[in-house]
C-alpha cells in the first residue's frame, strides 16, 4: 500500500494514511453491528463524491464545447 494503511491521526504531511477503500476493503470481513453502518456510509460518501466530480467534469467539458464552436 503506497499509503501506509495507518488508521492513526495524521500529524503531518508525511505521515501514513489509510484511504477510504481501504478502510471499507480490509474492515469489511470482521465488521457488524454500527462499524458495519459506518463502513456503509464511508462507501456511501464515497459514491456521492464520484458522482458530483463526473457531473463537474461534464459540465465543464459541455461549457468548453460552447467555446469552440464560436
Amino acid at each position: 500500500m503506497v499509503g501506509g494503511g495507518s488508521p492513526l491521526f495524521i500529524k503531518n504531511l508525511f505521515s501514513p494514511i489509510r484511504t477510504l477503500t481501504v478502510n471499507i476493503a480490509m474492515d469489511m470481513g470482521y465488521a457488524s453491528g454500527v462499524h458495519r453502518e459506518a463502513l456503509f456510509s464511508t462507501a456511501l460518501v464515497l459514491l456521492l463524491f464520484s458522482i458530483i466530480t463526473n457531473l463537474l467534469k461534464n459540465f465543464i467539458l459541455s461549457s468548453n464545447k460552447g467555446l469552440k464552436k464560436k
